[in-house]
């Protein structure tokens, strides 16, 4: 990941995953899935949970719009 700022909107706080464990994955593993100016990350935390991150690279700044435990997926637990 690049030297821009990382923002992250309120809805990402959904899941009560701290910011701290989505940075980890974002800088510690390649995105699974790139788009023009979206990127996805499915990888493990420090504590060992599966996350889902995604991001978009803005100019400026990355902002982080999603961060759930990819166990939620699995189970349909979503609720959006």
């Amino acid at each position: 990941m690049d030297q821009r700022p990382v923002n992250f909107r309120k809805s990402t706080r959904r899941h009560r995953i701290g910011r701290v464990h989505a940075i980890y994955v974002m800088n510690t593993y390649p995105p699974v899935y790139e788009t023009r100016d979206r990127h996805y990350w499915l990888d493990r935390d420090t504590r060992g949970r599966l996350l889902e991150v995604i991001a978009i690279f803005e100019p400026h700044q990355i902002t982080v719009i999603h961060v759930m435990p990819y166990a939620l997926r699995e189970k349909g637990n979503d609720d959006g």
